[in-house]
């Protein structure tokens, strides 16, 4: 589940690594018929073209523990 709490962020919820890089690939622009696999490439690549941020792409929690460490992504606790 998605919504914008203020302008330029996206709130998500998932219950593990993997559900919130299926999320991240179902609102991003590059084909959605890509692997998961493929689309962690594919932005980590992305990633380390704009920002210089090297995106580990070998496991869902690895991409994630990287996004989070880029400050791409930030971890809010539940409310």
């Amino acid at each position: 589940m998605a919504h914008s709490p203020r302008k330029g962020s996206i709130q998500l919820q998932a219950s593990s690594s993997t559900q919130l890089v299926e999320q991240l690939q179902a609102m991003s622009h590059p084909p959605k018929n890509l692997s998961l696999s493929a689309f962690m490439i594919h932005f980590a690549t992305q990633l380390m073209n704009k920002r210089g941020e090297l995106i580990r792409t070998d496991t869902p929690d690895h991409f994630i523990d990287d996004l989070i460490r880029a400050s791409y992504i930030r971890i809010s606790p539940e409310k």
